[in-house]
């Protein structure tokens, strides 16, 4: 005979908690303070001791995660902000300071910039840092150029510390989120042995149970938390919503690739030549208007695509 799968065994708390973090952690704190209020019933404090130490535990990694998230990786400008300021206003000032000490036709300004502005406005940033660095060495010595040689330095400066940062602080929030997920996972586990634990207390008066959970929150909670892993160039959909101007969207790119974040009219996941979109740098986290990323009253559906081989794992979080 074979072995059917009762829905009702299933842990439905853990579904709706990985929607959101910020409402996981409203659910997990309304849920404690419920047991708490009761706990003069020996019953009620055995299942508070059980719950309590992972409501803790959430709170404390939730805490972790959340100052992560808003804390400011510096003083200096994100990757994101360097790299637009690189492929517009640098690159081309540097190109017109070369030009006006070597022509553009002249082998001096092709050996400086064999590809002109190219190499600095497209690819991953590894690849525009290598632009910089082989801009420097065919400088060299060269005294006439020494002023936007300097220039060129400040700014290598500036992308070589933001990139610093913004790895080791998208590596603390991968990890705190990881974290995070294990705490949730074993908090909806909890939850559901409160929740066995009123049921024998309160069959009789079912209605009872209902007090101690959020149930209105329960019900209605929206997901505002995406994570995917791409393994293809193919564009993927995550989700179709009407979102209001004061939303935001973060973005987390975990890996070594560029991915573009946009939105479609959901008839297509493709992006349409002339559309706006997001490009996400490669080990990254950052804040994002939805006008950047292409959003309108026609355009609502967002997906996400990655540039090149290999897997990129990311993270779109609405707030």
């Amino acid at each position: 005979m074979a072995t059917i799968h009762w829905s009702k065994t299933e842990n439905f708390f853990l579904a709706i908690l990985l929607r959101s973090k910020l409402s996981a952690k409203a659910i997990f704190d309304a849920l404690d303070a419920s047991l708490h209020d009761a706990m003069a019933d020996a019953e009620i404090l055995a299942l508070y001791a059980i719950f309590h130490p992972l409501c803790v535990d959430f709170d404390a990694k939730y805490l972790a995660w959340s100052s992560l998230r808003s804390s400011n990786p510096g003083k200096t400008m994100s990757v994101k902000d360097l790299l637009a300021e690189l492929s517009s206003l640098n690159i081309r000032t540097w190109d017109l300071e070369i030009q006006a000490v070597y022509a553009q036709t002249s082998s001096k300004y092709k050996e400086l910039l064999p590809h002109r502005r190219t190499p600095f406005q497209e690819g991953k940033t590894a690849l525009r840092l290598e632009a910089i660095a082989n801009l420097l060495v065919a400088i060299g010595t060269d005294a006439t150029l020494a002023a936007v040689k300097a220039e060129i330095l400040a700014f290598q400066t500036l992308l070589v510390n933001a990139m610093a940062t913004s790895s080791t602080q998208t590596t603390a929030i991968g990890t705190a989120s990881a974290n995070l997920i294990t705490s949730i996972i074993k908090g909806a586990a909890g939850m559901m042995c409160v929740f066995g634990g009123l049921l024998k207390k309160y069959y009789l008066s079912l209605p009872t149970v209902d007090t101690f959970f959020p149930v209105a929150m329960l019900l209605k909670i929206m997901q505002t938390d995406f994570t995917v892993t791409l393994k293809t160039m193919l564009p993927k959909k995550l989700f179709k919503r009407k979102l209001e101007t004061i939303n935001q969207l973060v973005g987390t790119n975990f890996s070594d690739n560029i991915v573009l974040v946009y939105f479609t009219n959901g008839l297509t996941k493709v992006l349409a030549p002339g559309d706006l979109f997001i490009s996400m740098p490669a080990i990254s986290m950052d804040t994002y208007s939805l006008a950047e990323a292409g959003y309108s009253d026609t355009k609502r559906c967002l997906c996400v695509k990655n540039t090149l081989g290999g897997e990129a794992s990311i993270e779109i979080d609405i707030i």
